[in-house]
């Protein structure tokens, strides 16, 4: 499991654009300093992956744990609705029920 520690010893998080950024990046991969971490998931394109030692996180899962210092106990809730959107002021750990109630919510307008 990933630790805080861990995360902020290989990149650093901008609270205010959501965004990840490598300051130690993977062994071999070392043209990645400095660069954006991660990218959107294949296929349906609606969160960010970063892949850290061959495990791959969903980027608003890690803001979390930078964050806090946990990893989500529920699920991460777009605020916005855009799960694109990884700023700390549009995250939060919700319930799988208050989640799916938002999004049937979000499809209705």
């Amino acid at each position: 499991m990933m630790e805080q520690r861990t995360l902020k010893g290989l990149m650093v998080y901008s609270p205010k654009s959501g965004v990840f950024t490598w300051i130690n990046p993977p062994q071999g991969h070392e043209e990645l300093l400095g660069e954006r971490a991660g990218s959107p998931a294949k296929g349906n394109k609606t969160y960010w992956l970063i892949q850290i030692n061959g495990k791959k996180y969903k980027r608003s899962h890690l803001a979390h744990l930078f964050m806090t210092g946990k990893m989500p106990s529920g699920v991460v809730d777009h605020i916005n609705g855009n799960s694109l959107d990884d700023r700390w002021l549009n995250i939060r750990d919700t319930t799988y029920a208050v989640n799916a109630q938002k999004q049937a919510r979000w499809k209705v307008r």
